[in-house]
């Protein structure tokens, strides 16, 4: 969970970090203490008291659903300490959105620990893109998992990728791979970070790697095509980042590039230029 404090000309007084906090219905008492916490730390860094801020841009994944928002949104000012009415609530794609690029017609599709995505015709006419994630991104992290039980058990030829996946989740005896990613006896942290193996595979050479980064640059240019098209511009932003993405060689970028332009000529790929919290700043 991120925040930054900047005053009426953009000059940034501080910033502070906590925990995550990706809420279902109203913030847990735990939810609640992080957000209290990064809100307090902030306001101590910028030398002012939490009632003297003017307005609070806060996004958080899990604003979902119409019926559940009020509660969603007094209960997360009760948690800051502010009046509601200076707490404007939405969704983490939207402030993603903003810190991404200030062009008007413009999208962002992000994937890290989720999937969070976004797009407008206009400044402030922002909206989610399955935020529900129903349609299911591609997800080369999961996909990996599956590869190599299909390699340990006979159904796809190994490769050099399996013996580096078992290395990284610390699994002895490929005997237990399953039961272990099964039973979650991973850690939950070490899962979601094998991204950056699957890349440094793909560039030596290894097939099953090639197949995973094929697979994941396809869907992430259908998803930025599908976007850019709602933007009704011929020549929109289309902003791509999150841990999996952002953490990708030059090469995954330029096809990834190509394969968006394959979709929609004109529409321009680009790295965020600010981190969400300063979007919702």
């Amino acid at each position: 969970t991120a925040a930054v404090c900047c005053d009426g000309d953009g000059r940034i007084l501080a910033t502070s970090r906590g925990p995550r906090c990706a809420i279902v219905g109203p913030p847990s008492p735990d939810e609640a203490a992080v957000l209290d916490g990064v809100a307090g730390a902030l306001c101590r860094t910028a030398g002012i008291e939490r009632t003297a801020v003017t307005a609070w841009g806060v996004g958080l994944s899990g604003i979902d659903y119409a019926d559940e928002f009020d509660a969603q949104w007094l209960s997360v000012a009760a948690a800051l300490g502010v009046p509601a009415e200076r707490v404007t609530l939405v969704n983490d794609a939207i402030p993603a959105l903003w810190g991404a690029t200030s062009v008007p017609a413009a999208a962002i599709l992000q994937h890290g620990s989720g999937v969070t995505s976004a797009w407008r015709r206009a400044l402030g006419d922002e909206r989610l893109f399955d935020h529900l994630d129903v349609g299911r991104q591609f997800d080369i992290r999961h996909a990996l998992l599956a590869a190599v039980a299909r390699m340990l058990d006979g159904r796809r030829e190994p490769t050099g990728l399996r013996d580096r996946t078992l290395a990284h989740l610390g699994i002895a005896d490929s005997a237990d791979y399953a039961e272990a990613i099964y039973r979650g006896r991973i850690p939950w942290a070490r899962r979601m970070s094998t991204a950056p193996l699957v890349y440094d595979a793909w560039l030596a050479d290894d097939a099953a790697a090639e197949e995973l980064v094929t697979a994941a640059i396809e869907d992430y240019a259908q998803t930025a095509a599908a976007l850019g098209r709602r933007t009704g511009d011929a020549r929109p932003e289309i902003a791509l980042g999150g841990g999996v993405i952002a953490c990708a060689p030059e090469a995954f970028w330029t096809r990834l590039a190509a394969a968006v332009a394959a979709r929609l000529p004109d529409a321009r790929v680009r790295r965020p230029a600010l981190a969400a919290e300063f979007g919702a700043a």
